[in-house]
């Protein structure tokens, strides 16, 4: 099967998420692969080049197709439109595609919806975002919620993430018979507790990391991590040798490093910036318990939260919001998560855990257990791989 994965995304310089996944995994099942992205770091005007997709798996052989990315806004976003519709019809014809997975509404959506329809074949939409939800304003927020409609309108079918994305993609014009639940996939290789990493230090060496708390994520401006950080308190009278990792970096960090220094926690509380993939669970095996906070109502209350699965898949007890899109996904315990209201509640609850070693040895286990069963990625490749096939012999019909 030729199949073609489209997106807005840098993908050789973004984090790595679900479409490296799926596309280089899906490649290794046989399949020609070929992935559209826009090269954000190249000026427009010079010449594409292809290259090979392997963030994830070393053998990959999905083919990375790259557009350059006019840098002013405006003007970028509609020049990406008509760049896609050339590029997205262009490869389609000449690879002779059989499906096209589209990840994006800005500039690749509209295009791909497009050329489908022309060309007769599939459109499977990827949903691992609340697009609408994410906007920095209002009025951006209703320009992409009208895109967001007319899109999930034009696909044929949908990968949603998790039962809170197939309620979103339904409400906003997607047919409840096309919307397929897909978990989130993670290779239980790679995210593991055996994974060893070198000897690295990021508080004084003599402090030792028996008591470590390790958050992954970008520092989006509606992180609840201020509120756990102004209550770290309530984690050091119970675990007074407690100490805070936090793996990324975004518009929060400033306020954030702000408050550790004013705070008096500049010996307790890291920041230490976007890390290199490879390196994340290498990090999170240093974790007694890895965290997970935002707040559980609002817009973001149905977001799915990623990085909890690798935490999860490295045996690691995980504290987390309980907003309902991680909890209808994940219950609870039995899969190795605690939740939590707000802040002050996660910091009681980390220093609770760190007194019970026990505890966290069963909830790491638990939720080692299930990711192995809905997560490991062989098995939602293999999922996708027969979705797609489905797709196909829908529209043959």
């Amino acid at each position: 099967m030729n199949i073609l994965f489209a997106t807005d995304d840098d993908l050789l310089t973004s984090v790595v998420y679900d479409i490296h996944t799926l596309s280089e995994g899906l490649s290794r099942q046989g399949h020609d692969v070929f992935v559209l992205d826009f090269d954000r770091v190249r000026e427009a005007g010079k010449t594409r080049s292809n290259t090979t997709l392997c963030r994830v798996f070393g053998d990959s052989n999905a083919k990375l197709v790259r557009i350059p990315y006019v840098q002013i806004s405006k003007v970028g976003v509609g020049l990406g439109f008509f760049q896609s519709l050339f590029a997205i019809r262009r490869v389609v014809k000449e690879k002779q595609i059989d499906v096209i997975v589209l990840y994006s509404v800005c500039m690749t959506g509209l295009p791909a919806i497009i050329v489908s329809r022309m060309s007769g074949i599939p459109l499977i939409f990827r949903s691992i975002d609340m697009l609408h939800r994410l906007a920095p304003t209002a009025f951006v927020g209703s320009i992409l919620n009208v895109l967001e409609r007319c899109v999930y309108k034009g696909a044929g079918s949908f990968w949603a993430l998790s039962p809170k994305y197939r309620e979103y993609l339904v409400e906003h014009g997607a047919r409840p018979e096309t919307v397929h639940q897909l978990p989130f996939p993670v290779d239980t290789s790679a995210f593991s507790q055996e994974v060893e990493g070198r000897e690295e230090y990021y508080f004084d060496a003599d402090d030792g990391n028996s008591n470590l708390i390790v958050f992954v994520g970008v520092l989006y401006a509606f992180n609840g991590l201020l509120d756990f950080v102004r209550n770290f308190d309530h984690v050091t009278r119970q675990a007074p040798d407690a100490k805070l990792l936090i793996v990324g970096d975004g518009v929060l960090r400033g306020e954030l490093e702000e408050l550790i220094s004013s705070a008096g926690l500049g010996d307790s509380v890291r920041i230490t910036g976007m890390q290199p993939f490879e390196r994340l669970p290498q990090i999170i095996n240093k974790a007694a318990i890895c965290l997970n906070v935002y707040p559980v109502d609002g817009e973001m209350r149905d977001l799915f939260c990623a990085k909890v699965i690798q935490y999860l898949a490295c045996g690691k007890p995980t504290v987390s919001s309980a907003v309902p899109g991680m909890v209808t996904m994940l219950p609870g315990e039995e899969c190795g998560v605690v939740y939590v209201k707000d802040g002050e509640s996660a910091a009681r609850e980390v220093g609770a855990l760190l007194t019970s070693a026990e505890r966290r040895e069963r909830l790491g286990r638990q939720g080692r257990e299930y990711v192995e069963l809905v997560h490991e990625c062989r098995h939602v490749i293999q999922r996708a791989d027969l979705l797609l096939k489905t797709s196909l012999a829908t529209c043959a019909k």
